[in-house]
């Protein structure tokens, strides 16, 4: 199978997920995989007519792909090109004519990339550095720049496609073909990626079959690596290296310290454990907050609040359709609020408070 976009993001999200993909496995998609790639899918139409209208062309060569001759020619913009050789089958969003000499004569073309999102983190940036050599294998020259045009609107922010950029696209691109001709699978490492993909139940199923370390999310690849190097792969041989410390009594805690030895001892024995004091805020009224949204937390649809009284307990939802009713929907948050002094809000994680600080600047009052 050729190496196509859907491959290389699905690389970058898991190299596990890449590979499924690469040799023509499928799995299910949920409901809200389906929408988001739908709302992908008609933001990128209104992208492509909203540029093309912009630079007045860039239809004309539209789904067909892309020459050096056609790219000599000089055209300002190339909506929806192509570049295909025998390995590789790569869709860009747009070519963007800039001055600088190659072979094409004395022009070049940097690569832009639509983003569904407002945010643009490390996968993006990868993604496009990886586009760029493929525009290489064309022009002669390997763009400095690439352009990330974000949600449906024509916002285009530039990203310095810098040596270590490319550096790790290599990687990717060597790894993927690689994997192409046949290589040895990538160790299965479950991540934060798998709750939003069409093969989750399947890896979770073999992981947990394997007991793997992975089974706990919140551990990071480099500790993986950590792990793997003293020769602990499981989540059992990782229970065992637990060993609670009296914390001295001059010593004050501060923050959350979590310890991945004593989560694995609790899946294995079943059992919750508290390691210490907790110290929860005590108020009349407590109120529970639990977002749900895209991957990135550019757009939340879904406020799920718990409203705790006494012996009274109440749920409340709020939802917005798009992300232009998302500042509605907290407003309805803040109206439950409103005029409860005493309490106390508790939340899940970092998507929560990201939240929280996004809404300060965009909710009609804080």
């Amino acid at each position: 199978m050729k190496i196509t976009n859907d491959i290389l993001e699905g690389y970058l999200n898991c190299k596990t997920k890449g590979h499924l993909k690469l040799v023509g496995e499928t799995g299910t998609k949920s409901d809200y995989v389906a929408m988001t790639e739908a709302a992908s899918r008609a933001s990128r139409e209104l992208f492509l007519a909203g540029i093309v209208a912009r630079y007045g062309e860039g239809n004309a060569y539209r789904g067909t792909a892309i020459t050096a001759a056609m790219l000599k020619q000089g055209a300002p913009l190339l909506a929806d090109a192509i570049v295909e050789d025998d390995g590789m089958s790569i869709r860009f969003d747009g070519l963007k004519r800039a001055d600088g000499a190659s072979k094409l004569g004395g022009h070049h073309y940097v690569p832009v990339l639509h983003n569904h999102g407002d945010k643009v983190g490390r996968r993006q940036k990868l993604l496009l550095a990886v586009l760029g050599l493929v525009l290489e294998r064309v022009q002669g020259l390997r763009p400095a720049t690439g352009l990330v045009a974000r949600g449906p609107e024509v916002r285009l922010g530039t990203v310095r496609l810098d040596a270590k950029l490319y550096r790790e696209a290599e990687q990717v691109l060597d790894k993927a073909r690689r994997l192409q001709a046949g290589g040895e699978p990538p160790k299965l490492t479950l991540n934060k990626h798998c709750h939003v993909c069409e093969f989750h139940q399947s890896c979770r199923k073999q992981a947990e079959q394997a007991d793997d370390i992975s089974l706990l999310g919140s551990v990071s690849e480099k500790e993986l690596k950590r792990y793997n190097s003293k020769g602990i792969f499981t989540l059992t041989q990782l229970s065992c290296t637990f060993r609670p410390r009296k914390r001295a009594k001059r010593v004050k805690r501060s923050g959350y310290n979590r310890y991945p030895a004593l989560q694995a001892l609790a899946i294995r024995e079943k059992k919750v454990h508290v390691y210490g004091t907790p110290d929860i805020p005590r108020k009349p009224v407590q109120v529970f907050l639990d977002a749900e949204g895209s991957e990135d937390g550019g757009f939340v649809y879904l406020l799920g609040v718990l409203v705790v009284e006494g012996e009274c307990q109440k749920m409340h939802s709020f939802w917005a359709d798009g992300p232009d009713q998302e500042a509605e929907a907290f407003d309805g948050f803040l109206d439950l609020l409103d005029g409860r002094e005493d309490f106390v809000l508790f939340h899940y994680g970092s998507y929560e408070r990201t939240l929280l600080q996004r809404m300060r600047k965009i909710a009609d009052r804080h």
